[in-house]
């Protein structure tokens, strides 16, 4: 099935059939049902400003184009989905910085009391917990698309310019210090791999998450490494499609991603805990004229 989504603000039920009737499938989501011929129309995740629809539902489909593939471990064994390896585009990639910005203005946001927060990323000022009030949004749903006992572990959002730029000058300078024939632009590119240069960093626009799953005991899953390990320590592990992982690894990152792509968000496949919606990075792998959020300062 395919699912387009839509600001739910911008929707309006115009056909002879009325707004859809709805009922609570799921503990946090709602679904739309056509109240003359039963068809599953829509589905909203409580607080949500997004609003799924499925894609039978709509006359004009054109210009759409899927961004991800859900749950398909459990796909029935005649059905072969198959999404082609694409090249890593880094963040150090110059077509990153080419793409413009057109700030939307919408908020940053506190996300504790709406997603289990850890606190290993915590800063002085709070910063961490707070994102653009859409990634939120979209967190939100896709939770709700994760199987029943799972939840989303929040680590760090929205980082500070001036730590960014902290956080890329130390990595450099270990790579430098480890590779002293490396020329500047190797170490820059190398560096981005693991953080993004300070000037596109999404973290700092309040668009980029990093995250993992836990039970519902509250213990984090397998995910193969811990989140922010560097590809030094974890031996190229902490790369989101990573062959040297265990099975129940790489299903458990199917299951973050499965999520995570159906929710409109996109993922820095260096690293399989951070993903990221309406920053620059996002619009080039989304092919996007424009970001949404550029880097701000949190007063």
């Amino acid at each position: 099935m395919l699912w387009v989504g839509f600001p739910l603000d911008s929707l309006i039920w115009t056909g002879p059939g009325g707004e859809p009737k709805w009922y609570a499938t799921y503990p946090t989501l709602r679904r739309g049902f056509c109240p003359d011929c039963g068809s599953h129309v829509v589905s909203v995740a409580d607080g949500s400003t997004t609003v799924m629809v499925t894609g039978f539902s709509l006359t004009d489909q054109s210009g759409i184009e899927p961004l991800g593939h859900s749950y398909r471990e459990n796909a029935a064994p005649w059905m072969h989905i198959t999404l082609a390896p694409a090249p890593i585009v880094l963040m150090s990639d110059p077509r990153v910085a080419a793409i413009p910005v057109a700030d939307c203005g919408e908020p940053l946001v506190d996300v504790r009391g709406t997603l289990l927060v850890d606190d290993r990323r915590a800063d002085s000022t709070g910063s961490y917990v707070h994102l653009r009030r859409g990634v939120l949004d979209r967190l939100v749903h896709a939770q709700s698309l994760l199987p029943n006992g799972l939840r989303l572990l929040f680590v760090e959002g929205y980082r500070p310019p001036d730590l960014q730029r902290r956080y890329f000058d130390e990595y450099s300078g270990e790579l430098r210090a480890a590779n002293p024939a490396w020329s500047d632009e190797q170490v820059h590119q190398a560096a981005s791999r693991f953080v993004s240069p300070p000037e596109i960093a999404p973290h700092s626009a309040g668009a980029a998450v990093d995250l993992t799953l836990v039970n519902a005991a509250g213990a984090e899953l397998d995910m193969g490494t811990h989140v922010n390990a560097n590809p030094e320590e974890s031996d190229g592990a902490c790369y989101t499609d990573a062959a040297l992982i265990s099975p129940q690894a790489r299903a458990n990152r199917a299951l973050l991603a499965n999520a995570l792509s159906a929710a409109g968000l996109v993922n820095y496949s260096t690293e399989w805990w951070h993903w990221s919606c309406g920053d620059r990075y996002w619009a080039l792998m989304t092919n996007q004229p424009a970001a949404l959020y550029g880097p701000l300062d949190r007063h």
